[in-house]
């Protein structure tokens, strides 16, 4: 594993690992799961990558996808540290696609730490939060979409990413034209908003019909 993955599990682990039984059993910022939930998604989307389509085509696929996850969380919280705490796949650890794991693994430890758990988040240093800005503009281009051409900036007060909105286009493109909702804050709240989590910490203003359109969109990934 890469240094970065590597200590972002470590303190994932950590966290798992120290939460009261009231904590570990109380509801996520993912709808309906608790932390044994969140444990056993990040085992079942390593371990059983075949189980990926589920996530997102529901149905027969998406049963299946609980069932696995339900069937890793039955083996107990001790077994679920431990298997998490073993770390990724190596090609899922090294390369391009390790930052796409440390974020995975942030955004999820917000999920607890800011669902029932209610627990601070410690702030990002300086690396993860250039990592955490990378991913809201990633994240950001899917989520922020919206109908017509509208032009979405995210901003965390130094530097802006402006993002515009294509018909027919499912995903929105960087663009130079001014703004028409501004989206503030600092990048681990970008990040969560575009996420589409509940409770980020953002400024949201701009043209009427743009912010409405904005807080329409289900920014689901």
């Amino acid at each position: 594993m890469t240094t970065s993955v590597k200590r972002r599990r470590e303190e994932l682990c950590d966290l798992l690992a120290g939460l009261t039984i009231e904590q570990w059993t109380a509801e996520t910022l993912c709808a309906g799961w608790d932390a044994g939930d969140i444990a056993a998604h990040l085992i079942v989307r390593e371990r059983e990558p075949w189980t990926g389509p589920g996530l997102f085509l529901g149905g027969p696929f998406g049963d299946l996808t609980d069932r696995r996850r339900n069937a890793w969380k039955a083996q107990g919280r001790e077994r679920l540290i431990a298997a998490l705490r073993a770390g990724p796949p190596r090609l899922m650890s090294v390369g391009p696609i390790a930052g796409t794991q440390v974020i995975e693994d942030w955004i999820h430890e917000q999920d607890v730490r800011r669902g029932g758990a209610g627990l601070a988040t410690p702030t990002p240093d300086v690396q993860l939060q250039k990592m955490l800005w990378k991913a809201a503009t990633r994240y950001a281009a899917r989520t922020l979409s919206l109908d017509g051409n509208v032009v979405v900036e995210l901003t965390d007060g130094t530097r802006g990413h402006r993002l515009q909105s294509r018909r027919f286009v499912p995903f929105a493109t960087p663009t130079d034209a001014q703004p028409d909702v501004t989206v503030a804050g600092r990048p681990s709240e970008l990040l969560l908003y575009a996420a589409g989590r509940e409770g980020a910490d953002v400024a949201i203003t701009g043209e009427d019909d743009a912010v409405g359109l904005l807080a329409a969109t289900a920014r689901t990934v």
